[in-house]
């Protein structure tokens, strides 16, 4: 089993706030966490300028956060994230050797971010 690495940012003068985020393998496999939680910490790779305020992960212009999931070769995966604000940050899916893989990012009817992807086969 490898990991998927999600990166977030912010562009231009948009603000990025994650109230939760919830990452899900294959069902049963989900998991859900709070930004400061002991389980977001263990999801973290890098932080670079995010603070926690509240409950919430704050990201400021140029600033940036990485998640790291566990997954399997061909698992579809989904990552949905409460955001507070209008901004939508840029999100990118990494997987072995820091290849991007393709993903569908779309703003949810309830101010969600989705990203789905498919972990290649040849993992």
């Amino acid at each position: 089993m490898n990991a998927t690495i999600i990166g977030l940012t912010t562009i231009g003068m948009g603000l990025l706030s994650i109230g939760r985020a919830v990452a899900a393998p294959p069902v049963p496999y989900a998991t859900v966490f709070a930004p400061g939680t002991t389980a977001e910490t263990a999801t973290l790779v890098k932080l670079a300028g995010t603070t926690l305020n509240e409950n919430a992960r704050q990201a400021d212009p140029g600033q940036f956060l990485i998640y790291g999931f566990p997954v399997s070769a061909g698992a579809r995966c989904r990552l949905n994230l409460v955001l507070e604000g209008d901004a939508t940050p840029a999100a990118l899916v990494y997987g072995i050797k820091d290849a991007p893989v393709p993903a569908i990012i779309t703003r949810e009817a309830d101010n969600s971010l989705s990203i789905i992807w498919t972990v290649p086969a040849q993992w």
